[in-house]
This record gives structure tokens, C-alpha cells and sequence, in this order.
């Protein structure tokens, strides 16, 4: 306690003793995670359970549109099934779409038979899906509720993954063979194909009738972004800690803890010139760009073979978009975010997946992989805080991201949590959180 002299001895005085708290108050919030922890958030939460995709397991919600529309994917791998879209908080489908192409597809190339159809997408005005059906994109209309045009938009095969046959040590989960990404400002349709020879980068337009330009990258592609304004295109690399051959499965190099190579680079979408190279020093799963284009965001990739939380490294990192200087690193202790994450439109909030692993036990299949305390955290963009914490206290499939979203005003985070009780089906459930600020 602070004190000052006096001619009768020392006491206390409340002047002294009140600017010296607020001091020490005015010290202490400036701290980042006195920020984050004083920072005014209150949830208010429900959920409501929705048809799981007809095969059996994953999430269905693809897409929230910017009317506030949900787009959920019912489609399985033959193709059977179609789309349905729901209101936000109306657990009734407002409409639905089924898709007959995708089924007569399913069957005409039967090396794809297996992968189901996936992504869908809504172009920027709503009006429009985009969907993926390898190796085909197809352009859905909204108001005539069936597929309107069907493009293969790379010239060579894909090279499809090949499942090791050894799950350990540790590494991230399957590429994807192929990727696709909208553009928010056109609806500029990009696409990535895994071939011979690394991948092959396609920038079609927005209704799927022509090419505008298609380059060559040396490396599978694991995700791709574009920036706000649609004048660049971020390609993440696939890049697993440990090099392997994937004709025989086995391991030909020697481990690293971090992408010995670059592995995010920028490109002009409409030439293909490549405007930055950078190390994200983690293996990733998802980037992003901040909402005013200054930033990249990345998240770690978890390594799900295994099941014991390979490095441990679980991380989201900011980059500056111009330099990839790195701007911030947001670590979660305890359970850390990975492999899926979304930023609110004002660029304040991040929401990303966050789950404790659970050691896979000896009797169980190797390279299963799940988590307890099953759930995402919300973090402050500016400090890294955790400002809330969700944990579903039941087991979660870490194969399969957790599919995250903000409203488009920014006032709601929707999570589509998938059931992974040993012996449960496969339900699926659409959490939505109220955000008041």
C-alpha cells in the first residue's frame, strides 16, 4: 500500500493510494492478453441438427451468402442427393436443388467414383453456385434450381493421392487433388489441380464459359485465397514434414519441423506473375486475406497420422500481404487452432478451430484421429486473446475441419459439428452464436 509521512506517523492516504491503481490499471491494460481478457464479448448460443450427407459422415454446411443463406451439401459419392439452402436459425429448408448431372458424371470417369461432390460455393451476388466435381466445375443457378454449364478447367489428369501405407510418423492429412476458389469482388473462378509435375493454376470467369489465364506452380497446392479487391491470388503449398514417395509409401528424406521451402506465394491471376514468396515456418492447412487486404493469415495444418499432435506447433501467424513479414503468431495453450478458421468482415475477430487431441490407444486403428473438448475459440485479431472458448465435452473427427463462419454483419459465428461418439452415427449439427460487442 502506498503511504506518504505525516507528523504523527505514517498512514494510509486514498489519494496516493487511488492514482497509484491507476497507474498500475493504465500499465496493466496495455498488455495484450489484459486486452483480450477485458475485451466485451457475450454468446448467446443454440443448435439445431440437420440430414448428415447421405454417405454417412462429414458436414454439410458449405456457404453462408451475403443474404445470410446456408448452403448445405447432401450430395454423396455417387452423386445422389442435392443441395438444400436454409435460413440462419430455420432448422426447415427454405428450398432445395437436386442435381441428376451429378449422378450421370459420377459414373462416366470411374477413378473419381469415390470422391464425392464438393466444394460448393456462392458466387458474390447469391445468385449462382459453383460446385466441384472432380475434375469438373459446374455453375448452379439459384432461380432455375438445376446445373446450367459443366467444365473440365484443367488440361492435364489429375494426379490422384495415393493413401500411404504407413500412417507414422505424424504428417497432415490427404491433399486434396483438386481446389477451387471465388473470387468476392467478380466472381473470378480459380482453380488448382494436383498433376504430373506439380499443379496446374486456372483462372476461369464467373460464368464458367472461358479461360482467362492457367500457369504452371512446381508443388501440390493446398489452398488458395483471394484478396478483397480480386487483384491477387494466394496459393498455399502442400508441403508434409516428412518427403515420401507416393507410389510405394515410404519415407525418402529426412524430417523437418518446418517447411524447409517457401511455401505461400502471391500471384497476379490475371498474368500468373508471381508477386511474393514466403516461408509460413509451419506446415498449413487454410490462408486467408484480412478484409482490407494488408494481411495474410495462415493456420497450422494438424498432423492427424499418427494421433498425437505431431509437433505440437498449432498456430494462426498474420503476415504482412506486400513483404510476408510476419506480423503476429496466436498461440492457444492447451489445445491450439488448426486446420480451419474465418475473420469477421470488420477484421476484429477470428474464429478457429480449437481441439485437444486424444493419444490414439493400441487396440484402436492406427492413424485414427480424434479430439476431446471438441470445439473453436474467438480470438481478438489485434492482440491474439482468447475472448471465448467453445468446447463440445464429447469426441470430434480431426480428419474432417470444422466448418466455420461469421454472418455477414458480423454478429453470428456458425459451426457445423460433427458427431464422432464410438458406435454414433454420423450426425450433424449447426451450432449458432450470437456475438454482442
Amino acid at each position: 500500500m502506498l503511504s506518504h509521512r505525516t507528523a504523527v506517523g505514517s498512514r494510509p492516504s486514498l489519494r496516493a493510494w487511488a492514482l497509484g491503481f491507476l497507474a498500475l490499471s493504465i500499465l496493466v491494460s496495455t498488455l495484450p492478453w489484459a486486452r483480450a481478457a477485458h475485451a466485451k464479448l457475450t454468446i448467446a448460443s443454440k443448435s439445431y441438427t440437420v440430414p448428415g450427407p447421405w454417405w454417412g459422415e462429414g458436414a454439410a454446411l458449405e456457404d453462408l451468402s451475403q443474404s445470410g443463406l446456408m448452403l448445405l451439401n447432401l450430395m454423396s459419392k455417387g452423386g445422389h442427393g442435392g443441395l438444400s439452402f436454409s435460413r440462419v436459425g430455420e432448422p426447415k429448408p427454405s428450398f432445395q436443388i437436386e442435381l441428376p448431372e451429378m449422378r450421370e458424371y459420377a459414373w462416366k470417369d470411374g477413378v473419381y467414383l469415390e470422391k464425392p461432390p464438393g466444394p460448393f460455393r456462392f458466387s458474390p451476388d447469391g445468385k449462382s453456385i459453383i460446385g466441384m466435381q472432380m475434375p469438373w466445375l459446374a455453375l448452379i443457378s439459384l432461380e432455375a434450381r438445376r446445373e446450367i454449364r459443366r467444365v473440365r478447367p484443367c488440361q492435364q489428369r489429375l494426379l490422384l493421392w495415393q493413401p500411404l501405407h504407413q500412417p507414422y510418423p505424424p504428417m497432415p492429412e490427404a491433399r486434396e487433388d483438386m481446389l477451387m476458389a471465388i473470387s468476392p469482388r467478380d466472381g473470378l473462378v480459380a482453380a488448382g489441380c494436383v498433376v504430373k509435375g506439380g499443379s496446374e493454376i486456372v483462372i476461369l470467369d464467373a460464368e464458367l464459359k472461358r479461360a482467362v489465364n492457367r500457369w504452371m506452380v512446381p508443388r501440390p497446392v493446398q489452398d488458395l485465397a483471394w484478396s478483397p479487391e480480386g487483384k491477387e491470388l494466394a496459393v498455399l503449398y502442400y508441403d508434409p514434414p516428412y518427403p515420401w514417395d507416393p507410389k510405394t509409401g515410404k519415407w525418402v528424406g529426412t524430417p523437418s519441423p518446418y517447411p524447409v521451402e517457401p511455401n505461400l506465394s502471391v500471384f497476379d491471376p490475371q498474368s500468373g506473375k508471381e508477386l511474393l514468396r514466403f516461408n509460413t515456418s509451419a506446415f498449413d492447412a487454410e490462408v486467408r486475406f484480412s478484409p482490407d487486404g494488408s494481411s495474410v493469415y495462415s493456420i497450422s495444418h494438424h498432423l492427424v497420422f499418427g494421433g498425437h499432435g505431431g509437433w505440437r506447433k498449432d498456430t494462426l501467424r498474420t503476415f504482412d500481404s506486400k513483404t510476408g513479414e510476419m506480423k503476429k503468431r496466436m498461440v492457444v495453450p492447451g489445445t491450439g487452432v488448426r486446420d480451419s478458421f474465418a475473420v469477421s468482415p470488420d477484421g476484429e475477430l477470428i474464429v478457429a478451430e480449437s481441439t485437444k487431441d486424444i493419444p490414439t490407444p493400441f487396440w484402436r486403428e492406427p492413424g485414427m484421429a480424434l479430439g476431446e473438448d471438441y470445439g473453436f475459440v474467438i480470438l481478438d485479431s489485434s492482440t491474439g486473446g482468447v475472448l471465448f472458448r467453445e468446447k463440445l465435452r464429447r469426441p470430434g473427427d480431426l480428419a474432417e475441419p470444422l466448418p466455420l463462419f461469421f454472418s455477414p454483419d458480423g454478429k453470428q459465428v456458425l459451426a457445423n459439428f460433427i458427431n464422432a461418439e464410438p458406435g454414433s452415427t454420423y450426425a450433424t449439427a449447426i451450432n449458432v452464436y450470437s456475438l454482442g460487442r
